[in-house]
């Protein structure tokens, strides 16, 4: 009786699949690290300027989420903002109260939103340029929210 020839290919190729599994599937120590970079310089652009679009991207990767602020709050909120921040003097106190209206930073993006969008102003880069130390405060405020409350409506 003839001895069958056992076929090692499949166990070849197996052992070097797995041996070479980072190559063609993982990342490298580079782009690990490269990931890493990044997303500490989000997490920083993000404490510098909470107001951005960026908080509110990173709120909603989750799935849904809810706010805690209503829309005629929003509307509330960004004329105080508006009216607070005047071409002579400046009321700190009518900003800041608007600013805590929001619950979350999610809440601040839409109150960042739309004040852009009614205004055509960066609501942060108007903080920032007329009620520079006050935005210390405000940041300080805004960072210490959570990014959002879950739920499962907006």
């Amino acid at each position: 009786m003839a001895q069958e020839k056992t076929n090692y290919t499949p166990f070849i190729l197996g052992g070097l699949l797995l041996y070479f599994y980072n190559d063609i599937f993982g990342k490298t120590k580079e782009e690990k690290a490269d990931d890493k970079a990044t997303a500490e310089a989000e997490a920083k652009a993000l404490r510098e300027n909470p107001f951005s679009t960026g908080t509110f991207k990173v709120a909603m990767k989750e799935g849904y989420k809810r706010f805690t602020i209503t829309s005629p709050t929003v509307v509330k909120a960004i004329k105080l903002i508006y009216d607070g921040i005047g071409y002579v003097v400046d009321d700190e106190a009518k900003v800041m109260s608007a600013i805590k209206m929001a619950g979350t930073k999610g809440d601040i993006f839409l109150i960042a939103g739309l004040y852009s969008s009614t205004y055509k102003k960066d609501l942060y880069n108007e903080l920032k340029s007329n009620l520079p130390e006050t935005i210390g405060q405000i940041n300080a405020y805004v960072n210490k929210l959570p990014l959002y409350i879950k739920g499962t409506t907006n």
